[in-house]
C-alpha cells in the first residue's frame, strides 16, 4: 500500500464528519439545560445565604435596641437603608456584600453594588433586597415591622385583627421588582428587568425565567429564609416608585 493511500484511508469523510457534529449538537443540546438548572440552584443557594448573613447583622442591631429594627423615614425605594444603620452592621462584622443579591450579575457586579452601598453618603445606601422595616418608602404599611422578635396585630377586615407569628412576617426579601401600573395586576406588568431610577445603571429582577420571574427568597422575623415562587407573590408598595413583590 502507498504511503498516500494510507493517509486517505485515515481521514474522515464529509458524512461521517456531519454525523459527529450532529452527535456533537445532540449531546450538548442534552448537557446545556442541565447546567443551567445547577447555575440557578448555586445562585439560589448563595442568595438564601446572603439573606441569612444579613438577618445575623439586623439582629446584633435590634439586640443593642430594645429589640427594634431600623427604621427608615429617608430615602425613596423599599431598599434604601439609612447610612448609619448600614455602619453598624459593618461594625459588628456583617459584610455589605450579604445585601445583594447575585442573581443581578452580570449587570450588577461586586463594583455597581458597592456604589450603591454607598450611594448618598451620611443619608441612606441603597440594597439589593427589599426591607420591610417601618418608614420604608412606599411600603404598604400592613407589611412593616418594628421589632425583630414580636408582631403587631394586622388588620384583616372591618374591625378585625389576626396576630401574626415571627415566621409568618418578612424581614427581608428577595428585589422582584417593577415598573409602576401592574401592583394589583401581574398582568400588566410591562418590565421586571428594565427599572429606571436614579442610579446610572437600570435595575432588574433578579432569578428570571425569560421575562417572568422565578421567585426569590425571603427571611423571616424569626430567622428562616425560604423560597417564594413568583406566582404566590403579592405587590407590597403603593405609589409612583417602582413596585416590590414578594
Amino acid at each position: 500500500m502507498s504511503q498516500t493511500s494510507h493517509k486517505s484511508s485515515l481521514a474522515f469523510t464529509l458524512i461521517e464528519l456531519l454525523v459527529i457534529i450532529a452527535i456533537i449538537a445532540i449531546l450538548a443540546a442534552m448537557l446545556l439545560p442541565a447546567l443551567a438548572k445547577s447555575k440557578d440552584t448555586a445562585i439560589r443557594t448563595q442568595c438564601l445565604n446572603n439573606t441569612h448573613q444579613a438577618y445575623l447583622g439586623l439582629h446584633m442591631y435590634a439586640d443593642d435596641n430594645r429589640d427594634r429594627i431600623p427604621q427608615v423615614g429617608m430615602g425613596n425605594w423599599a431598599w434604601d437603608l439609612p447610612w448609619d444603620v448600614g455602619t453598624i452592621i459593618e461594625n459588628y462584622g456583617g459584610k455589605w456584600k450579604a445585601f445583594y443579591c447575585p442573581g443581578t450579575k452580570p449587570r450588577f457586579a461586586d463594583a455597581e453594588n458597592y456604589e450603591l452601598w454607598t450611594y448618598v453618603p451620611g443619608q441612606f445606601r441603597v440594597l439589593g433586597y427589599a426591607m420591610t422595616f417601618k418608614g420604608t418608602p412606599s411600603l404598604i404599611p400592613a407589611n412593616a415591622n418594628e421589632f425583630i422578635s414580636r408582631t403587631d396585630p394586622v388588620l384583616v377586615g372591618f374591625n378585625k385583627y389576626y396576630k401574626p407569628s415571627l415566621a409568618e412576617r418578612v424581614l427581608m426579601a428577595d428585589a422582584t421588582i417593577s415598573v409602576p401600573g401592574g401592583n394589583t395586576n401581574k398582568t400588566q406588568v410591562t418590565s421586571f428587568t428594565d427599572v429606571a431610577g436614579g442610579y446610572r445603571i437600570h435595575h432588574t429582577t433578579p432569578h428570571m425565567a425569560k421575562s417572568v420571574p422565578r421567585g426569590g427568597n425571603e427571611v423571616m422575623l424569626d430567622g428562616h429564609s425560604q423560597w417564594v415562587k413568583w406566582e404566590l407573590m403579592s405587590g407590597r408598595t403603593t405609589g409612583g416608585a417602582p413596585e416590590f413583590w414578594w
